[in-house]
């Protein structure tokens, strides 16, 4: 039945926890991009990003919470 819910991977959910409601992933990353965010709480975003952009869990968190001109994974 349609009641059951989906197995969603740890960074799957924490992604889409960063998303307001009605907010697309263009107006996510402008919104990062200008005001920063705090994901020092997605365990799984932080290391996916230690991976891909070979920072330490701190700086990735730092990098997110910056405003202007940060990376992004």
């Amino acid at each position: 039945m349609n009641n059951e819910l989906p197995g969603s991977s740890d960074l799957v959910t924490e992604r889409f926890s960063l998303f307001l409601p009605g907010e697309s992933g263009s107006m996510l990353k402008k919104r990062v991009m200008e005001l920063g965010i705090d994901i020092s709480d997605k365990p799984a975003l932080i290391e996916m990003c230690c991976e891909k952009l070979e920072k330490t869990p701190d700086e990735v968190i730092a990098l997110y919470k910056k405003s202007k001109k940060g990376n992004s994974c």
